[in-house]
């Protein structure tokens, strides 16, 4: 069974369709509360979200309530059999809190003399509005032998998880449920069951667990989490799920020494000195270290962040117990990501209450990674401080890259190539898309896309300050660029350079897309539109086909300064090609000056031309291409290449412009242009045969300009 196309994304999580009836529930470690006016990330809470609802459903499943649930197929993912969603959220409870308080000023932790059931509109952008049965009715949501089902079968789920939960000491306050239909019809309970959509509350001590921990834990939702929490938190899911206890060891203990702290975690009990020396002092061995770190990646990522807030979040004792623990692996079993735990818990299991060497030495690799990337983050925070502006005309003698990777991709460059995309600013993969480029419809990108858009992006920033400019690329290259009055006539115009190899192609264009070009770009196959902003209207005509990925970006965003290549034998690194022409360093070598049109032209076809992969050659006029030349191994190749689309496509090459990357090695890529009706000519210069070149232009009164500034793209 494969995973295929993203068909939802929702808050929490992402479906996918399959090569089979079934579709892919994905647990994001997405977070959110009041309706998702406040969002954050917690690190393994889709891990554990999908095992307690994988855990839960089956549950319900045993006890007759039939649920869209098939199995669980990773850590993250389970199968399920795919529903039309009745566009209803059955809330049932069973002690006041939340909004029954603040609605009718009830006491919060009043029991109920029984359920209350509440239905409520499944619309984000209404804020999911209470509904009562009459307003269901009118609106055609649910016929009235449907609604009676759901309140019915809702009411009997809640009853049965209400029992198994006080079983292991915890009740049940509230939770929601989703209701779909199979494709015979028959409903049956969909989403989740997991600590995102109940509160639990401990039953003995009232405390707030689950759904609440998961809301505290987002930034400047509510004041910090008092220490003991998260401790009663991890505690109830190990309940849940019918974990096996563990020896959990929470470090909290006021004015002990970082000395003392680490002699628990380093002492080899073999050692008779050591052994003495902790006996004396009143320490006991400690098998089990879990440490989560201070978020300093997270908090020196947020916008106008303090120098303040992002030292107050760096760790120290954290560290430093993590290493010293794993130091002493021989004897201490170590975590700090929530995604081992399940793993962790199953060794304990396997080998009555330890751990294997191996799995020891596993996590101190892993504990040894993770110390390495947090001291990264710091080092290059304060770097970046310093550096911000660098432009690195001279490469530093080290470069540190510590790159974690935010999400796999469907494949390579090639359907048997697996691939992934990294970054150091986020693990989180829309934190990352944001700060680059934002994703506002269709289906997952792939890694060729992804170079794709790249290329895309640095083309249009060269034409960010220009009037309505309009490309489409393919493969990195770009098939017709054009810069007119409006947007509708830069696209027209940029696709009339190649329709042929536009098929499929991505369009980028500079200002706000309106309706007027989308329907242009509607009438052939585009994989990808970039455009700064979508107008009124716009994003949800191109939203008509779900495939295609609608790409909002911002060109006042800086890139790296760095380019990096790995090769076989280690890596390359060189400076950003940002250079731009500049006026008083263009060097007129023909006896004829260009007009200022020629020279508007010339400096639109050099723009383009610093994009294509060499050898490249482009004809231009009147802020359009005619013809493009890319990737040949001769430069009158990719000149013919140029001159045969210009053809094709009908464009009269009288009085047009030209530009090569690269300096004219031989008079004949110059003789097929002016053979053309090409009128000037923009390159480089610095060949060997310049005065061949130049000669050969002056017989032809072609006016020539050497910007002494080559501009390969291999």
């Amino acid at each position: 069974m494969k995973r295929l196309e993203l068909l939802y994304e929702g808050k929490a999580k992402r479906i996918y369709s399959t090569d089979t009836e079934f579709i892919i529930q994905e647990f994001k470690d997405d977070a959110t509360a009041f309706n998702a006016k406040k969002k954050g990330t917690i690190e393994g809470k889709g891990v554990l979200n999908n095992s307690i609802s994988a855990k839960l459903f089956k549950y319900l499943e045993g006890k007759g309530v039939k649920t869209h649930f098939i199995q669980l197929l990773s850590d993250r993912e389970m199968l399920c059999r795919r529903l039309r969603i009745i566009k209803l959220e059955v809330v049932v409870r069973n002690v006041v809190a939340g909004s029954l308080c603040s609605r009718y000023g009830l006491n919060e932790g009043t029991v109920l003399q029984q359920p209350i059931v509440e239905f409520y509109l499944k619309d984000d952008m209404l804020n999911d509005p209470l509904l009562n049965e009459d307003h269901i009715l009118a609106l055609n949501i649910a016929t009235n032998v449907e609604l009676k089902h759901v309140r019915s079968e809702a009411l009997r789920a809640n009853q049965l998880l209400k029992m198994y939960l006080r079983e292991r000491e915890l009740d049940l306050v509230d939770i929601k449920f989703e209701y779909g239909k199979l494709q015979e019809g028959e409903i049956v309970l969909g989403d989740e069951i997991s600590p995102d959509n109940c509160r639990l509350w401990d039953l003995k001590t009232g405390k707030k667990l689950d759904k609440d921990r998961f809301r505290f834990d987002l930034e400047n939702v509510f004041p910090p989490i008092p220490g003991d929490v998260p401790v009663a938190f991890a505690g109830s899911l190990v309940v849940m799920l019918e974990l096996s206890p563990v020896l959990c060891v929470i470090w909290a203990t006021a004015g002990s020494t970082l000395g003392f702290m680490v002699m628990y975690f380093i002492g080899i009990r073999e050692d008779t000195h050591h052994c003495k020396e902790a006996q004396s002092n009143g320490i006991e061995w400690i098998d089990l270290v879990v440490v989560n770190l201070y978020p300093f990646e997270s908090i020196s990522k947020k916008e106008n962040v303090s120098i303040n807030e992002v030292i107050e979040n760096i760790d120290i004792g954290g560290p430093s117990m993590l290493r010293s623990a794993a130091k002493n692996f021989e004897y201490v079993t170590v975590l700090s990501k929530v995604s081992d735990y399940e793993a962790c818990l199953t060794e304990l299991r396997k080998n009555d209450g330890h751990t294997t060497i191996e799995f020891r030495r596993g996590q101190a690799i892993k504990i040894f990674k993770i110390t390495s990337y947090y001291d990264q983050c710091i080092f290059s925070f304060f770097t970046n401080l310093e550096t911000h502006d660098r432009d690195y005309q001279t490469i530093p003698d080290h470069i540190n890259i510590s790159l974690k990777k935010i999400n796999t991709l469907r494949y390579g460059e090639n359907p048997h190539q697996s691939a992934a995309i990294f970054s150091v600013q986020s693990d989180d993969l829309d934190i990352f898309f944001n700060s680059h480029y934002e994703k506002l419809h269709g289906k997952e990108l792939s890694y060729c896309n992804l170079l794709d858009m790249e290329a895309a992006i640095a083309l249009i920033k060269e034409f960010k300050d220009d009037p309505p400019t309009a490309a489409i690329i393919k493969h990195t290259n770009p098939c017709g660029v054009s810069t007119q009055t409006t947007l509708a006539q830069a696209y027209l115009s940029a696709l009339s350079t190649d329709k042929v190899s536009a098929f499929g192609g991505i369009v980028v264009v500079n200002k706000p897309l309106d309706m007027r070009t989308a329907q242009y770009i509607d009438e052939i196959f585009t994989e990808i539109i970039i455009a700064l902003d979508f107008e009124d209207g716009v994003l949800a005509f191109l939203s008509r086909k779900g495939n295609r990925r609608l790409i909002k970006i911002s060109l006042q965003n800086p890139c790296s300064n760095l380019e990096l290549k790995f090769i076989d034998s280690g890596a390359l690194i060189q400076q950003r090609d940002t250079s731009k022409l500049v006026d008083l360093k263009l060097k007129i070598v023909t006896k004829r000056k260009p007009t200022q049109s020629e020279l508007n032209d010339l400096k639109f076809a050099w723009k383009v031309c610093k994009h294509i992969k060499s050898n490249a050659i482009v004809f231009s006029k009147e802020s359009r291409t005619l013809g493009i030349g890319a990737g040949q191994m001769s430069r009158v190749d990719s000149s013919i290449i140029a001159r045969d689309k210009a053809v094709r496509s009908s464009s009269d090459l009288n009085g047009a412009a030209m530009a090569s990357d690269a300096f004219l090695p031989f008079a004949d890529s110059l003789e097929l242009a002016i053979s053309c009706g090409v009128q000037s000519v923009i390159q480089p210069g610095g060949s060997i045969r310049d005065e061949e070149v130049i000669k050969k232009a002056d017989e032809k009164n072609i006016t020539m300009i050497f910007t002494e500034l080559r501009n390969f793209k291999h």
